[in-house]
């Protein structure tokens, strides 16, 4: 008798099943399933690693925001010591060395780094985020080398203490990478951002990337020696009241945009967008397929002209506009979503965007805070001539619900007569039920009979078998008749 197996029946599994069972656990199921046995940490390591981040920093306890360095420097050499003997290939890592410690407490920091840096699953990384110290020129120089050498990198994300409202540009980090495909600054400002596959950025509380690049393309008649951002298919610029650019170069950002013909998307937070800069951008950026605006101030008052060339337009939104937005006359055939302020709005030319399938109208911020600080207002006072328009504006639409309303019930009453007419398919199935029923016991019968005439049949070869011995006996007699007659 064979021995019973004593191995777990999940070591028999493919990979590919043990892996849909992983998918439905936690982390900490994870971690304590791959101590299990080595095939199930191998099938973690390769399989699950890469969907998991892998923090650097110390765990922030009470009201502490920024931690000693030494504390962090310890975290960084254990990071170090578990990346240079792992063989679980993380992909994500989040990299806080965030530290409010003085200019002295930063000099073992470019060693660590660099060596941090030098491990094979950093080199591997597909995204890392930074949260960067006040005091980063220290080792500025370490991380531009390192992020040189990430041939996989797709996304960064470089975080400057947030005590300062615009970083300070740093000339020691140079951004060079030739796979990294989104970037992100928060407070941060490098000298060089050279990745010929960048597609996407995003620029937070920072320096005014728009004056800054547009004055590169007028002093180097167009070429891009410091930010190379021609290529870029998606921008982000974004500032708050604190951060917002006080002098608005027009002139400069007009250079911008015009070198921004590869754009599908922007988000402008970044000051207001006058008539020569909206020009610019509906001109150079004709494949814009969203085009966010948060503050706008056009002197033309037929601005839409400009919307014209925005024919793959799919989203817009402009939050802020001292002037009646109108669209007369312009054909946005692609236009799906549509966002805008409540103070100045043309509803009779809206209604022509016959493409619109989401519309959101933000209230006038002064009008409701008079309307919050005057509970006794009438309700008459409240309504405004805008909800009357609207009305006006959906009253065509409402038309058409109506209208496919109606072939939608005589379609749903042609499908109904159709049931009707198959339900006589359950008669038929009845009555062949009942035939079925009619003749099962003829069937049982005859199933008996069947075995019957086998057991006969087997009976039949018993006594053939027995009539051939007798006939082989019969002959041997016969011989001893002849002998004995003799």
């Amino acid at each position: 008798m064979d021995s019973p197996e004593t191995g777990s029946p999940l070591e028999e599994l493919p990979p590919e099943l043990v892996l849909i069972i992983f998918k439905y656990l936690d982390l900490k199921s994870l971690k304590v399933v791959s101590l299990t046995c080595h095939r199930l940490e191998e099938i973690f390591s390769y399989y699950n690693t890469p969907r998991f981040v892998l923090r650097i920093s110390e765990l922030y306890t009470g009201n502490v925001i920024t931690l000693p360095m030494k504390d962090i420097e310890e975290k960084v050499q254990q990071a170090t010591i578990m990346l240079e003997r792992t063989k679980r290939p993380y992909r994500n890592v989040h990299l806080d060395i965030n530290s409010a410690g003085m200019c002295d407490d930063f000099d073992n920091m470019p060693t660590l780094l660099a060596k941090l840096f030098e491990t094979r699953t950093m080199q591997q990384l597909v995204r890392l985020k930074l949260e960067m110290p006040q005091h980063m020129k220290k080792f500025a120089t370490q991380l531009s080398n390192a992020l040189a050498k990430m041939d996989h990198l797709q996304e960064l994300k470089l975080h400057y203490p947030w005590g300062r409202l615009i970083g300070p540009q740093i000339t020691e980090l140079k951004l060079v990478n030739r796979t990294l495909h989104k970037l992100e600054l928060y407070v941060i400002f490098p000298s060089l951002i050279d990745c010929r596959n960048l597609r996407l950025l995003s620029v937070w509380y920072s320096v005014d990337v728009e004056t800054v690049v547009g004055k590169q393309y007028v002093e180097h008649g167009g070429e891009e020696p410091y930010w190379k951002l021609k290529q870029l298919e998606e921008l982000t610029i974004w500032h708050n009241e604190y951060t917002m650019p006080k002098h608005n170069d027009c002139s400069a950002k007009v250079q911008f945009y015009r070198h921004m013909t590869q754009l599908k998307k922007l988000c402008h937070n970044a000051g207001f967008v006058s008539d020569e800069m909206l020009q610019t951008i509906c001109k150079s950026c004709a494949q814009l397929e969203s085009l966010y605006l948060a503050d706008m101030i056009v002197n033309n008052p037929n601005f839409s002209c400009f919307l014209v060339n925005l024919t793959n337009l799919r989203q817009l939104a402009i939050e802020s506009s001292i002037n009646v937005l109108s669209f007369a006359g312009v054909r946005l055939p692609r236009l799906e979503k549509l966002l805008l302020d409540d103070r100045n709005i043309d509803w009779a030319s809206l209604a022509e965007l016959k493409s619109i399938k989401w519309l959101k109208i933000n209230p006038d911020r002064s009008t409701v805070k008079q309307i919050y600080r005057n509970p006794y207002l009438p309700t008459a006072a409240m309504a405004s001539a805008s909800s009357s328009s609207a009305k006006n504006l959906f009253s065509d639409s409402k038309r058409r619900l109506a209208e496919r309303v109606a072939v939608n019930v005589n379609n749903a009453s042609s499908v109904a007569r159709q049931i009707v007419r198959g339900s006589k398919s359950n008669e038929i199935l009845m009555q062949a039920a009942k035939n079925f029923a009619y003749h099962e016991s003829t069937v049982d019968n005859s199933i008996q009979n069947l075995k019957k005439m086998e057991i006969i049949f087997q009976h039949l070869n018993y006594q053939y078998e027995a009539i051939e011995q007798a006939a082989e006996k019969l002959e041997y007699v016969e011989e001893q008749v002849k002998a004995m007659e003799r």
